[in-house]
């Protein structure tokens, strides 16, 4: 969700990419390397995570990656709001 949003920000041109890697792969490869990107650097943090899902460090990890991309989503949600008023 957060990629399709971002991308969606970047289209209207009412955001831009903060990440400066990923500010580099959106302008060098358009969306789809963007997309592509986004999600290789969820997926595999997220998969060490869950190899290792009987640490407990990975348990509080897991979380806290949840609640980051809860409240991340939340956020864009108010963006596209505020843009859509505006408009």
């Amino acid at each position: 969700m957060d990629a399709l949003l971002t991308g969606l920000h970047v289209m209207r041109g009412s955001a831009r990419e903060l990440n400066p890697l990923l500010n580099v792969i959106l302008d060098w490869g358009g969306l789809p390397a963007f997309y592509s990107a986004k999600a290789a650097m969820t997926i595999l943090p997220i998969s060490v995570i869950l190899i290792h899902k009987e640490w407990i460090l990975a348990r509080y990890a897991a979380r806290l990656v949840l609640w980051a991309y809860v409240l991340l989503s939340f956020y864009h949600l108010y963006l596209l709001s505020k843009i859509h008023s505006v408009t």
